[in-house]
């Protein structure tokens, strides 16, 4: 037989059976996806097993007969690509419906008014990324925006504690198939990628390691990309055809998971940071492991953008939230609700930030929040009728200051210092006008006195002043026995007591601060009789042990 009638049949029975190859892939049109008690997405080593043998044979056709090698390339790519789009869809269809039923099934359980508990096996493990164990927030539901995304409803009730761990539960279960879906795709891709790459001898330049592939691509930024997130567009020309067959074969991948990042913030907004952390983690990885991933790294850098995008949003409703929150004018404040939710939602932001290259989106966030709290503490300070404007401030920024320092977040260390100053200094105010001026009539007359002393009169001779006699210092001082000062004290504490929260419990530090100044007052008319009057044996009728005795046994005795 003709040499060139061989070359031209093996060639054809070559393309034939190769088609054939491909041609029957595309016909399983079945996933195992759905009947898997695992969620993954199935393996292409088989088929891939089948196709390697005839590797050499694909070189020497590229050789030959571009044309029709080119062909195949077409062929394949349209047949396999049926094939990733029913499995990715199938895939994320049902990682939705496993998010979808542990929501449902935490709303029934709280509707049923049952316990749920955060099962330890709930946790991420054996990923990419560190585990992270989720711990529940109350900065949720407010507003109907918000209400709408969370699978409980309305918080402060008495269901709150059956919430509490639903909730968690929820948002940890979504964490763990997020990253469970992320692991399967990055095998999948990879595995594709990499027999592509050698069943049809994609070049490679040889001054080229695959580890600068990914340099090159992170330092392109995406046209319509405002926050900075690098992006992974391959540049040579051999990474331009491999780019450009992974897709077409993987054309449903981005869709899907555009629509599954907003289905998991539909379903509740905070998972916008689990899955913000969760793929700026994988980029990074991808990154930095120089492993020649260019077409899961720009797909999923593209999702980081659209994360990050839907996280602001999660930020600024939150802070709408804070400025649309009613304070009750009539009924006593106490720590505000925005506050207390401030402190669970950056609890929560911690666990699920921790070590994470993501955690500036994080700081960033606290700022503007915190801003907005701060600004909304002064108002209901304003607004409230019921208990004083200084109670309002020194008991919530009391608060803030011990959440901050408690969880010792350093960008925030300006906010911590400002929330500190804000507190002493509303506390001071408060406890000075509280206590006011105890002794009215002796306070007149040492008011008098300090009058005569700053307009030139000598000390010694203020007791021949007539209005300044030691008689009429004996009458003022004989206005406020022990029992009088003993009695004014717990009208004074019954009132405090009123103003104050009890979740704060300043009362005891508010009234050690009355104590201190009633002290000084007290030191203040001794320094100034002994001073005016001079071995004239005049004391008030108690003494700083007998202050101190009051001050205690009422603190006692509440």
């Amino acid at each position: 037989m003709c040499p060139l009638i061989v070359f031209l049949k093996v060639e054809a029975d070559l393309i034939r059976f190769l088609k054939e190859v491909f041609r029957r892939r595309e016909n399983e049109t079945e996933t195992l996806v759905k009947h898997s008690s695992e969620l993954v997405i199935p393996s292409h080593n088989k088929i891939h097993d089948e196709l390697t043998p005839y590797t050499d044979l694909m070189s020497w056709l590229k050789e030959i007969d571009r044309s029709k090698f080119a062909e195949l390339i077409q062929i394949y790519t349209q047949c396999f690509s049926k094939v990733y789009e029913k499995e990715i869809r199938d895939f994320f269809d049902v990682s939705k419906q496993r998010c979808s039923a542990r929501s449902a099934k935490a709303a029934s359980n709280l509707r049923a008014g049952s316990h749920i508990s955060l099962n330890r096996d709930d946790v991420p493990h054996g990923s990419p990324m560190p585990s992270r164990v989720k711990k529940f927030d109350k900065f949720s539901t407010d507003s109907p925006q918000l209400n709408r995304r969370s699978p409980t409803g309305s918080l402060g009730s008495q269901d709150s504690i059956v919430s509490t761990d639903s909730v968690s539960e929820s948002r940890s279960r979504f964490d763990k198939i997020f990253d469970t879906l992320l692991s399967e795709l990055e095998p999948a891709c990879l595995a594709e990628q990499k027999f592509i790459e050698k069943f049809f001898h994609m070049p490679l330049p040889k001054d080229e390691s695959e580890t600068s592939s990914i340099s090159s691509q992170s330092s392109i930024l995406a046209k319509d990309n405002p926050d900075g997130i690098a992006m992974s567009r391959p540049k040579r020309s051999g990474d331009l055809d491999l780019y450009k067959i992974m897709t077409n074969l993987f054309s449903g991948l981005d869709p899907e998971l555009q629509t599954f990042i907003h289905f998991g913030d539909k379903l509740d907004s905070f998972n916008t940071m689990y899955m913000l952390v969760r793929i700026g983690d994988y980029v990074m990885a991808h990154q930095a492991s120089g492993i020649h991933i260019s077409f899961l790294s720009h797909q999923l850098a593209q999702s980081l953008v659209l994360v990050k995008r839907l996280f602001d949003k999660f930020i600024k409703a939150l802070g709408k939230q804070v400025e649309e929150t009613k304070v009750p004018k009539k009924s006593r404040c106490g720590i505000l609700p925005f506050v207390s939710r401030f402190e669970s939602f950056a609890e929560t932001a911690e666990q699920i930030f921790k070590n994470s290259d993501r955690r500036n989106d994080l700081d960033k966030s606290y700022r503007t929040l915190l801003e907005v709290v701060f600004k909304n503490i002064e108002r209901a300070a304003v607004e409230n009728q019921k208990t004083p404007a200084d109670v309002i401030q020194f008991e919530n920024y009391h608060h803030l200051y011990g959440v901050l320092s408690r969880l010792k977040i350093a960008s925030l260390d300006g906010e911590r210092k400002q929330a500190k100053v804000q507190y002493t200094e509303h506390m001071n105010s408060y406890a000075t006008t509280m206590f006011g001026r105890p002794m009215e009539k002796l306070n007149t007359f040492f008011d008098g006195i300090e009058e005569k002393l700053s307009s030139g009169v000598k000390a010694e001779e203020i007791g021949y002043q007539l209005a300044f006699s030691k008689q009429e210092l004996r009458k003022a001082i004989k206005e406020y026995p022990e029992r009088e000062i003993k009695k004014g004290l717990e009208h004074l504490y019954k009132k405090v007591e009123k103003h104050l929260s009890e979740e704060e419990n300043l009362l005891q530090v508010v009234w050690r601060s009355m104590q201190e100044k009633f002290i000084q007052q007290y030191k203040y008319f001794d320094e100034l009789i002994n001073r005016c009057y001079p071995g004239s044996m005049i004391t008030l009728d108690f003494s700083i042990d007998s202050l101190l005795t009051f001050f205690s046994d009422i603190a006692q005795s509440h």
